[in-house]
């Protein structure tokens, strides 16, 4: 219950701070965070790992299909999705008469989370949600930066079949 209020309470600060708070965090418990994760692991190792996938999204920035990791979505322009990586270089990106657009971050796609529930433990997701290094996060864009990726329909960028459907 206090992990998870925790967690509520975090995502109650401004996006810029819950960033600022979970980097300061990372950096000062990073060798007791890797402690922990391992140890979990150790309680679970056949658990399956199954890494956060917003389907039929396209990073606007590297062109990452489909889109892993947290995705951030630009408030200010009808369809303007990157990932994690490309958030970090927005200003350039999205840069221009946009250079002022604020992001909201999706850090899971609830539809695919509903869906694996049954099979992915509380802690894999969390780390697939956030964790953007390692085995368990394959592929990667092609960095080209263009904000030209298609859906799955390939007839536009980034949403596929839920394009203008508000999500």
């Amino acid at each position: 219950e206090a992990l998870l209020a925790f967690f509520l309470a975090l995502s109650s600060l401004p996006f810029d701070r819950q960033i600022a708070f979970v980097e300061e965090f990372y950096t000062s418990q990073e060798g007791r965070i890797q402690k922990f994760l391992d140890w979990a692991q150790g309680w679970m190792p056949d658990a399956p790992f199954v890494s956060i996938e917003h389907h039929g999204i396209t990073c606007d920035g590297c062109e990452m299909r489909p889109l892993r990791g947290p995705r951030f979505t630009c408030t200010g322009c009808s369809n303007y999705d990157v990932c994690a990586g490309c958030y970090a270089r927005r200003s350039i990106l999205h840069g221009g008469e946009f250079c002022n657009h604020t992001f909201q971050c999706k850090p899971f796609d609830w539809h695919g989370v509903w869906l694996q529930h049954h099979v992915m433990d509380p802690l894999l997701m969390m780390q697939g949600a956030w964790g953007m290094k390692g085995p368990w996060f394959p592929g990667e864009g092609k960095g080209k930066g263009k904000g030209k990726g298609k859906g799955k329909d390939g007839k536009g960028k980034g949403k596929g079949k839920d394009k203008g459907k508000g999500k």
